[in-house]
């Protein structure tokens, strides 16, 4: 490892300029006061971004705002409780996440009936 560079983190750049550019890309579609809000759909999607072990998102990444949506949404409708805190969060591509369909690692149809989901559709959706 070159020792100018940040080898320890996947995305070449320091955790705290991690966390700078991807609440700066993050802004781009929520409001920022969702993002600050601890138990917002927003803020625990964001904690996912950057603190989960399995899926490394940079904030160089194509689809970081993919995922990100996808998980406000999950976050949304209470997604930990239904049936898809199994299949959604848990890999590191989101096309193989259930119910989603991809062409060219973009999302283009999401069909996850209700599968015990409540809640509200986040405005994000929209920005997808």
């Amino acid at each position: 490892c070159d020792p100018t560079k940040f080898c320890s983190d996947p995305c070449n750049i320091s955790p705290e300029q991690r966390q700078t550019d991807t609440i700066n890309l993050l802004e781009t579609v929520s409001d920022p006061i969702l993002l600050a809000t601890i138990n917002t759909p927003q803020n625990k999607a964001f904690t996912f971004l950057l603190d989960d072990d399995d899926v490394v998102v940079c904030p160089q990444d194509d689809n970081v705002l993919q995922i990100y949506i996808l998980a406000v949404l999950f976050f949304s409708m209470n997604g930990p409780t239904s049936s898809l805190s199994l299949s959604w969060l848990v890999t590191a591509n989101e096309c193989d996440w259930v119910g989603l369909e991809c062409a060219d690692d973009v999302v283009t149809t999401i069909t996850i009936d209700s599968r015990d989901l409540t809640g509200t559709i986040p405005s994000e959706l929209g920005k997808l």
